[in-house]
């Protein structure tokens, strides 16, 4: 009985130390799986993790035309900000068709050609205001989206001339996030496009009663011959919805292009084919929810109000007017019962 007793002993003291070695390696190539996988990720211990070569921003060559990059942005766990990016065109761009790829970070953003007062160069903190020195040629809001030019036509942006994205940008996520802004810029086949431009339906003149929903109209007559292919409604926070009528006279107008809702969060380009002759009336109307204990005018402020309908128009060889703006003074004509 001894004898078989020593002998288990013996058996069972062996069978637990393959057990040990057979733990032991277990545990061994575990941590040796960790190690390679940390590698992956660039956390191994000891080593530096690979550093991240920053894109290049700014007006780029690209296949078929250009790019139009921003420097990374990092935003905190629901942070927002509004900030412009400027760059110079390093030649000259012809461009027939604009592009952008939808990010989550990016809610909506307007890209301009600061004509009269130049931005700082690269980015800055510069608000939501639109500014009149800037001429928009391209914006959109959240997700993709593109503006075609008419076909004999171009966008055509001399060298030198200062670009300029303004970027809502906004953080929807738990964790911080970087990312930047690109748009595509296709370049235009035509060897001597028709120019392209804008025409602007507005007001200066601007009061919205406190505590109270209201309309804004505009009436003016259109003073050249004008061809619009592509129409962006303007206005700020309380902007609710907007309509642009025309007709031969004051009495025979009919709407030709409706904005509704309006969502200053969605700011976007609509397509639109719409001829209009010298002397047509036209009646811009803009309605309003101005919920603040106070008269709203006009400024670039989004605490003050705009009521804009910028018309991107093309030349042809009939219409040799590309810019140009149809202005009157504002009336408020509809007003709701004021809120308590």
């Amino acid at each position: 009985m001894t004898s078989h007793s020593t002998s288990g002993t013996a058996r069972n003291q062996t069978q637990l130390s393959r057990a040990l070695k057979l733990t032991v390696a277990g545990a061994a190539l575990a941590a040796v799986a960790c190690a390679s996988n940390d590698g992956e990720s660039g956390d191994r211990a000891g080593e530096t993790p690979p550093v991240k070569t920053p894109l290049a921003a700014g007006v780029l060559d690209a296949d078929g035309g250009w790019v139009f990059r921003t420097e990374e942005f990092t935003l905190g766990p629901g942070e927002e900000r509004f900030v412009c990016y400027a760059a110079d065109t390093p030649g000259d761009l012809s461009i027939q068709r604009f592009s952008v790829a939808g990010k989550p970070m990016i809610h909506h953003f307007l890209m301009v050609t600061a004509d009269a007062t130049r931005e700082p160069a690269g980015a800055s903190e510069c608000g939501a205001a639109f500014k009149f020195s800037w001429r928009p040629i391209f914006m959109a809001g959240a997700g993709s989206s593109e503006v075609a030019i008419p076909d004999g036509a171009a966008r055509q942006v001399g060298a030198g001339t200062q670009l300029v994205l303004q970027l809502h940008l906004l953080n929807a996520s738990p964790k911080p996030v970087t990312e930047y802004a690109e748009v595509r810029m296709d370049r235009s086949p035509e060897a001597n496009p028709h120019p392209v431009g804008q025409f602007i339906f507005g007001t200066f003149d601007l009061a919205l009663p406190p505590m109270q929903p209201s309309d804004l109209e505009i009436n003016c007559a259109v003073n050249s011959n004008v061809q619009i292919f592509a129409m962006f409604p303007h206005m700020h926070y309380l902007g609710r919805k907007q309509r642009l009528e025309l007709g031969s006279d004051a009495n025979s107008l009919s709407t030709i292009y409706t904005r509704d809702p309006y969502d200053f969060e969605q700011q976007t380009i609509d397509s639109l084919d719409l001829g209009i002759t010298r002397g047509t009336a036209a009646r811009l109307t803009c309605s309003y929810d101005n919920d603040r204990d106070e008269t709203i005018t006009y400024g670039e402020s989004t605490n003050n109000e705009m009521c804009f309908a910028i018309g991107f128009t093309v030349a042809s060889d009939t219409v040799t007017s590309v810019g140009g703006g149809c202005f009157g003074a504002s009336a408020v004509v509809g007003s709701g019962s004021a809120r308590q």
